[in-house]
């Protein structure tokens, strides 16, 4: 079965083949150690990037490929984040979140990332009332810069092509990409800015060397002063204590072959905000139905791993029998409080994790925040605290108790 994200050719990344050093060494070639890399390049640090397998090969280069600012995970409010980090955190990170579409179109443009990005999205009501929940949810945004437009039902059926809803907001800096391709131009871009990236390279230990961290690895050591750790779930074979600080909930992601007629007029990529687990369908630029669901299996499989979205589809589309061809599947890390982490596992070692499913907005926002604290800037001076990791409540239980009774029943309700 083929993944839902490929690319014709993809730029060599050479496996690490000697002893080196560097002043960051970032395990993970995701949007995290990506972005973060260019970050601290543009600081003038040296960096090293590293991955067991190739550039955005895990999650970054197998979601749906969606961005949407002044969105929080677990459907967390601006006042929530004030309350819990303070006025002063709080409002920079909710400019952070609210600007993060903004923030990555421009880092697109600024490293002539070819990733087929389509601007504009839109978030779709079922009623009246949850159309005008909406739209104060949305509405709290705006004194940090956030910005959207509330649309009726026409104009909504006429961009959707159906008239199961009572009408939506439109974010304007929101939108679609190839998330592997844009992945794969990140890690093109590290390495244009003087970054070295190497695929195939697997840490194997990181341990104190005197002033400095060595990060093992099969073929070779990097010695750095600092280490980021940005492999998200990934890394709880180096450091279990950080995957015990999130929730791990499983997701897939499936699509058509290209459609001879588009099923959406304009093409435009939508979330149903009403939907009790996931329904957000979208055409690429090759004209695939690109739809995803939350897994109810360890190891999902085709035709089983769409049948969720198939039933939402039923009731968007009555007239439409999608066939789906190709699955990608990961793991999304969720937190109670919708906030991705910063951890500290020693000093000038750390780890981010936890970006709720955003990783295009929340994931990329955490990276700039995790760069700024390698670079020397001051913790009181970051939008998010950095953290002990300490084990969540449950954190076993409630992520077997959501693959198999919440999700299913979820699934099922649509």
């Amino acid at each position: 079965m083929s993944e839902v994200w490929t690319v014709d050719s993809s730029p060599r990344f050479d496996a690490l083949e000697a002893d080196t050093h560097a002043d960051v060494v970032i395990v993970g070639a995701g949007y995290l150690g990506l972005v973060a890399a260019l970050a601290l390049r543009a600081r003038g640090a040296s960096v090293i990037v590293i991955d067991t397998n190739a550039p955005g090969a895990g999650a970054s280069g197998r979601n749906a490929g969606h961005f949407a600012p002044m969105m929080l995970g677990g459907k967390k409010t601006p006042e929530s984040t004030v309350k819990l980090l303070g006025p002063v955190r709080g409002e920079r990170w909710n400019r952070r979140v609210a600007g993060a579409g903004r923030a990555l179109t421009d880092l697109v443009a600024d490293n002539a990332n070819a990733c087929d990005l389509k601007p504009g999205y839109l978030c779709v009501a079922r009623t009246d009332t949850s159309l005008d929940r909406a739209e104060r949810n949305f509405a709290a945004w705006a004194p940090f810069g956030g910005i959207f437009t509330r649309l009726d039902a026409a104009e909504i059926q006429r961009r959707t092509g159906t008239r199961r809803y009572a009408g939506g907001i439109f974010l304007p800096e929101g939108g679609t990409l190839h998330p592997l391709k844009l992945a794969l131009g990140l890690a093109v871009a590290v390495q244009a800015r003087g970054g070295r990236v190497h695929g195939r390279t697997h840490a194997t230990v990181i341990e104190r060397q005197g002033r400095v961290w060595r990060v093992r690895t099969s073929r070779g050591h990097v010695d750095a002063p600092h280490v980021l750790v940005a492999a998200g779930v990934s890394a709880a074979p180096l450091f279990p204590e950080t995957a015990a600080g999130v929730y791990p909930i499983g997701c897939n992601i499936a699509a058509t072959a290209p459609l001879a007629a588009p099923l959406i007029p304009e093409a435009q990529a939508f979330v149903d905000l009403d939907a009790s687990a996931i329904f957000s369908p979208a055409l690429d630029a090759e004209q695939r139905l690109v739809v995803s669901a939350l897994s109810e299996t360890h190891n999902p499989t085709l035709p089983s791993a769409a049948k969720p979205a198939e039933r939402q589809l039923a009731r968007a589309y009555p007239n439409f029998t999608p066939r789906f061809q190709s699955l990608s599947s990961g793991t999304i890390g969720m937190t109670p409080d919708g906030l991705p982490r910063i951890f500290r596992l020693g000093e000038n070692l750390h780890a981010v994790a936890g970006c709720n499913g955003f990783g295009l907005t929340l994931g990329i926002s955490a990276a700039h925040e995790a760069a700024a604290l390698i670079g020397g800037a001051p913790e009181d001076d970051l939008a998010l605290p950095v953290l002990t990791p300490s084990p969540l409540t449950g954190a076993r239980m409630i992520p077997w108790a959501m693959r198999t009774i919440a999700v299913p029943i979820m699934n099922r309700i649509g």
